[in-house]
């Protein structure tokens, strides 16, 4: 099947002439690309940097720590036993878990002749499939990736697990060193709101625009308030970058009126 990257016709904004920030520096047309292409619903296969996630045992399956946000609509974690399941869109596993996502042993190279079934059924045997080279396709995102089960704690003797993935080249832009913040409100009149778990006291914020230019707007911030006056932005999408003890995450949001 050909796969194709596309980028939504959007008007991008401008920046006002009179906005209290200075250019960074000028990306180019291609870098801007692939930030954008984080969010373009296109199919493609994950075959960049492989990492590894943990979930040790009596860890609690509730906590952002103990679960692998592969994407916004894959979270997936285990409870102190039973399999794996995705706590983005269920709340334990049973026999179709994890839901979004389907399974195949095999090499990602030969991900189109696979055939693909829920974890369960596609698996058997936890003991079997350890250390097995397994095909995963998460459905809504439409993306194929490999991963291997290299540990796991079996009954009900605390829910540990380990296995390897891999990642996309702009997936890890985003993990595994993404501070611990994100944006509340991605639609934002005059100012972006952020929940941070991470200390943000030292943080630097940049706002990159269609033009491929990036702008510091650090001194925007309120700490106290954990805010960034956007007032004088013009409409339209951006991406803010955020910067603290060398992690790095981007996150696009909407400047409406």
């Amino acid at each position: 099947m050909q796969r194709s990257y596309f980028v939504s016709s959007v008007k991008f904004p401008i920046l006002r002439s009179s906005m209290r920030i200075k250019p960074c520096f000028r990306a180019s047309f291609w870098s801007f690309l692939i930030f954008f292409m984080i969010d373009a619903s296109a199919q493609s296969i994950w075959n960049d940097t492989t990492i590894t996630f943990t979930k040790v045992d009596g860890a609690d399956w509730t906590l952002e720590e103990n679960q692998d946000r592969i994407t916004s609509n894959v979270w997936l974690t285990r409870q102190n036993g039973q399999l794996l399941f995705n706590i983005k869109n269920e709340s334990r596993a049973d026999s179709i878990s994890p839901l979004g996502t389907k399974w195949a042993y095999g090499n990602l190279n030969n991900w189109n002749t696979l055939t693909f079934k829920a974890f369960k059924p596609a698996i058997g045997s936890i003991r079997d499939a350890l250390d097995k080279d397994l095909v995963v396709y998460l459905e809504q995102d439409d993306i194929y990736l490999q991963l291997k089960i290299t540990k796991w704690t079996s009954g009900q003797s605390g829910g540990g697990f380990e296995y390897e993935r891999s990642t996309s080249k702009t997936a890890t832009l985003n993990r595994p060193l993404a501070p611990k913040i994100k944006i509340r409100n991605t639609l934002v009149n005059s100012h972006i709101i952020l929940d941070c778990i991470d200390d943000v006291s030292n943080a630097t914020f940049k706002v990159l625009n269609a033009s491929g230019v990036m702008f510091d707007i650090t001194n925007n911030f309120n700490n106290t308030a954990n805010s960034i006056n956007c007032t004088d932005l013009s409409n339209g999408n951006y991406f803010l970058l955020i910067e603290t003890d060398q992690k790095y995450k981007y996150q696009k949001f909407t400047k409406i009126n």
